[in-house]
């Protein structure tokens, strides 16, 4: 977290975390549900809000998402390291 607030300009944070704050309560809301549980990474929303911040991406995985290798569907974060188990 310190990363991302050192490097950013308030113009560039804000959308930063409040896109972060709300990907953490859908995950909170909706603990089950895969739809939450994966970000892609190559979203245009989120590309543009966390994507861009220097240490966006870092702040998701201290908090539990693993960053996942490309795949057909691109580069992604899922939650925990379940595998679609839900077992969290």
């Amino acid at each position: 977290m310190a990363t991302l607030l050192s490097s950013n300009l308030d113009a560039d944070l804000r959308p930063c975390l409040v896109t972060l704050l709300k990907i953490l309560d859908n995950l909170v809301g909706k603990p089950r549900e895969p739809k939450v549980r994966t970000i892609r990474l190559s979203n245009a929303a989120f590309a543009g809000s966390v994507g861009r911040c220097r240490g966006g991406i870092e702040v998701l995985e201290g908090c539990g998402f693993v960053r996942e290798s490309s795949s057909a569907a691109g580069a992604s974060c899922r939650f925990g390291n379940d595998n679609n188990n839900n077992n969290n």
